[in-house]
């Protein structure tokens, strides 16, 4: 059976990377920043010059060697830039890449999921909402994923419990959930047991794109299947 590859650009210390994992993809991680904790294979770069050097003869191999073929881009760009924790006058200070990536993205004949935060819905084509509620989780944390045009799942029900557990960097929702939860709660609640506090608080539980991941496969399947046939 073949194993498709997912490249995990923005890719931050894999929560995003590990669902793709569970779900049957062998992921390669790739920021600007170095990633100690990242579990699976890591390239230190900028993933926008990625995108946009995409189509350049050699570029690929350049970064990634012979295994430069991927199946699916996932991207998780800085949030700051579009996060309503962020005060209006302060957002100008962090990069806006959602609409520069799509159109790199455009170019690029494979599959892409684009996932952000509630605040960047307006940048955003028809993305689906995710909710640790959805999965059992017990915590409310709304992501929005925008897939490759044409592409929709259906989604589980959002339901929250009376009490969540609160995963954020910002401090502005402090004490309207759980009080004061533990490293080892929250951790527990996202299920991720590799990450620092500060990588968890931008993290996306694993469930969300083990759930995308496993659509992804199915789709991947029946495209090749339909290329067999025709």
């Amino acid at each position: 059976m073949k194993i498709y590859k997912c490249l995990d650009l923005f890719c931050g210390a894999g929560g995003a990377a590990a669902g793709y994992h569970r779900a049957g993809f062998e992921v390669t991680g790739v920021d600007n920043k170095p990633q100690h904790h990242y579990p699976f294979r890591f390239i230190q770069y900028d993933a926008m010059k990625i995108l946009s050097a995409w189509q350049i003869p050699g570029f690929l191999e350049s970064i990634f060697g012979d295994d430069h073929h991927f199946d699916l881009v996932h991207l998780s760009p800085p949030c700051q830039g579009y996060s309503w924790s962020v005060a209006p006058h302060n957002k100008t200070n962090f990069s806006r890449y959602i609409d520069q990536a799509r159109l790199y993205l455009s170019s690029i004949s494979i599959p892409y999921v684009l996932e952000n935060v509630f605040g960047a819905r307006s940048h955003m084509i028809n993305p689906l909402l995710l909710c640790g509620s959805m999965f059992c989780l017990p915590i409310r944390r709304h992501r929005l994923f925008e897939l490759s045009p044409g592409l929709f799942f259906m989604t589980p029900h959002c339901s929250h419990p009376r009490k969540t557990i609160h995963i954020s960097g910002s401090t502005k929702h402090k004490g309207l959930y759980s009080p004061e939860p533990s490293l080892y709660q929250r951790s527990i609640a996202m299920g991720i047991d590799w990450m620092t506090d500060r990588e968890l608080s931008e993290a996306i539980p694993p469930a969300y794109t083990e759930f995308i991941g496993e659509h992804m496969i199915d789709y991947l399947i029946s495209i090749e299947f339909h290329k067999e046939i025709y």
